[in-house]
């Protein structure tokens, strides 16, 4: 889960404000839930300081929380506004290596850590298809952050996606997603999609959204999935329930099973 009390950690010294000290203290105490603190980075131009004090706001919050009585740490941070082409590699490259430098609450069943060494967990969002360079040093990069429709009809003309021209059958649903590779893998990848179902029935809003969903996990093997029918244009996506939330999360799961 994303946490974003005010674009970033809040306006106040090191805690966010008493009800996101709640909310974060109670979401804690499920072994399945990962929390990562919001960052944008005005896709490269905003100054580097700011960032890695916005990381190291979020990496305070632990121990300061303790010192109060309340646990309410967080496990890494999700760096928005990306720059897809590469241009600023270096830049998140310093971001990412700052956020890793320190030592976090994680180790949650929510995210696969990979070792033993408590580096935080980094997301980078560029929302679409981006720089190999970036797969050398985030955990997992959101490669499209679209509306269910456009995600389902990928412009085959873009070089990204003129490969799903060839794609075999089993190769499932023909997603606004580039060729995975050994150097690319698709568990190291997430999608974040709004609009599902727009003028759609209930019934066929979830038969759509269990159907993309099977696809994505177990053909796909993506890492992470968000799924909303809430529209980008109308309300915002990211501050509110959508209407199938439940079935989704039901869906997720079951579609997480071992075969």
């Amino acid at each position: 889960m994303v946490v974003n009390p005010f674009n970033g950690p809040g306006g106040r010294p090191i805690l966010p404000d008493e009800k996101y000290q709640r909310s974060i203290a109670e979401l804690r105490k499920y072994r399945n839930v990962s929390l990562l603190g919001y960052i944008h980075a005005l896709y490269g131009k905003r100054d580097e300081r700011e960032l890695k004090h916005d990381i190291d706001i979020y990496h305070k919050w632990h121990e300061e929380s303790l010192a109060r009585g309340e646990e309410m740490g967080v496990d890494g941070v999700f760096i928005d506004e990306v720059d897809h082409a590469g241009h600023q590699k270096e830049y998140f490259k310093s971001i990412c290596t700052h956020a890793k430098s320190k030592k976090w609450r994680t180790g949650r069943n929510g995210i696969p850590i990979p070792n033993k060494t408590h580096s935080g967990y980094v997301v980078l969002n560029p929302g679409c298809d981006c720089s190999l360079d970036y797969f050398d040093f985030a955990d997992l990069i959101v490669l499209a952050e679209s509306s269910y429709k456009s995600f389902i009809n990928p412009p085959w003309d873009h070089p990204s996606y003129s490969y799903l021209r060839d794609v075999p059958r089993q190769f499932g649903l023909n997603c606004m997603l580039p060729k995975f590779s050994r150097i690319k893998p698709a568990h190291k990848t997430g999608v974040v999609l709004h609009t599902l179902g727009s003028g759609y029935s209930e019934e066929q809003r979830l038969d759509e959204m269990e159907m993309l969903v099977r696809d994505l996990v177990g053909v796909k093997r993506v890492g992470a999935i968000f799924l909303t029918n809430l529209e980008m244009d109308k309300e915002n996506v990211y501050g509110a329930w959508s209407l199938f939330w439940r079935e989704f999360t039901e869906i997720m799961a079951s579609a997480s099973l071992p075969n």
